[in-house]
């Protein structure tokens, strides 16, 4: 915080600054960028994931009649597959 006086004859005026303002917005920046980076990290797990069954999916067909349909692999199935991981 800084306070500017400027006087002339029996006149003052204050003047007062805050530099809260960019405090406040390089802190959303951040978050911000924070949280993009968490998402992309999430994207490139779940894009492992999907390429593996994909190419698992395309390489080893035991039953012509019944393949592994990789097509099935959605958001929740990786939810799945990701706790089964972890654990």
């Amino acid at each position: 915080m800084a306070s500017l006086e400027l006087r002339k004859s029996s006149t003052s005026m204050n003047i007062i600054r805050e530099y809260d303002k960019l405090d406040t917005t390089l802190s959303y920046i951040g978050g911000l960028f924070g949280f993009l980076m968490i998402a992309f990290i999430f994207m490139q797990i779940y894009t492992e994931y999907s390429y593996e069954i994909e190419m698992g999916d395309r390489l080893y067909h035991y039953d012509k009649h019944d393949p592994l349909n990789s097509k099935n692999f959605n958001f929740i199935t990786f939810i799945g597959y990701l706790f089964y991981s972890l654990l």
